[in-house]
């Protein structure tokens, strides 16, 4: 307990803190580790069950967890300034609509709030403001392009339909498909 506060007395008062803290290293001994365990059940029978590491907070201020981590807030906040790094050793893999009951979509804001990209589980892409493609590799698209404005510097072919729209200067060499350039 942390020192709750009587009932009946001066009103408002804050309730008390409770710290846990791992020992104190001494000179250039690290302190130790905070280690929250938990015993989960076993197999039927009369043993006591085995106790298993939850959450180490160690001296270096990072926090280990044991298992998946359920946010009820929702929102991971990173430092003021700062970057929030997300890392993986293989894949990182982010869901959305994990019970698949609706069509949701992964949102991209800038500080004010303001939509700039969203990607949806169907997996459209919608973008406010330049795409730009570095690479000199082949980027294939499966479907149609469609292409509102000005392209330049672009090598392209197409199996499928390119949809140009806009003010378009079209040159073509060594084509082997009929472009309509909006007669």
């Amino acid at each position: 307990s942390a020192g709750t506060t009587t009932a009946g007395t001066t009103n408002n008062i804050a309730g008390g803190s409770v710290t846990i803290k791992g020992g104190a290293g001494k000179g250039s001994g690290a302190g130790g580790d905070i280690i929250f365990q938990t015993a989960n059940a076993g197999s039927s029978g009369s043993s006591i069950n085995s106790h298993a590491t939850a959450l180490t907070i160690s001296d270096d201020l990072s926090a280990t967890f044991a298992g998946d981590i359920t946010v009820g807030g929702g929102d991971i906040i990173g430092p003021t300034d700062g970057a929030l790094t997300i890392k993986a050793d293989t894949d990182l893999i982010f869901k959305i609509d994990s019970d698949n009951d609706g069509t949701e979509s992964f949102q991209f804001q800038n500080g004010a709030g303001t939509e700039i990209a969203s990607l949806s589980e169907a997996g459209l892409l919608q973008i406010d403001g330049d795409l730009d493609v570095d690479g000199t590799g082949t980027s294939a698209i499966a479907g149609s392009l469609s292409v509102a404005g000005s392209v330049s510097g672009v090598g392209l072919t197409t199996s499928a339909t390119l949809k140009l729209t806009g003010t378009q200067l079209v040159n073509i060499h060594n084509a082997s498909q009929t472009i309509d350039a909006n007669k």
